[in-house]
């Protein structure tokens, strides 16, 4: 039976794994990597895509989303 303790650490290395897979992506498009999260969390989830909801399950602060979402909006990626 696995521990929450290896549960813990296995997500901890998923979660590790994709902010390195976004990397690249992050650097193409000269995006911060947790708007590139925000914008894919949003197109996998519309009927989600509320900034509490992004906030719980994406584990950021509000005003880190809100600040990312602004700038989404701005650059014409998502609208309201």
């Amino acid at each position: 039976m696995i521990t929450i303790q290896e549960m813990n650490g296995h997500a901890r290395k998923i979660g590790l794994a994709y902010e390195k897979a976004l990397l690249p992506l992050a650097k193409e498009t000269d995006m911060p990597h947790t708007a590139i999260s925000i914008l894919l969390f949003i197109a996998n989830n519309p009927e989600f895509a509320t900034a509490s909801y992004i906030c719980d399950m994406r584990g950021l602060k509000r005003p880190v989303v809100s600040a990312h979402v602004e700038s989404l909006v701005q650059e014409g990626y998502i609208e309201r």
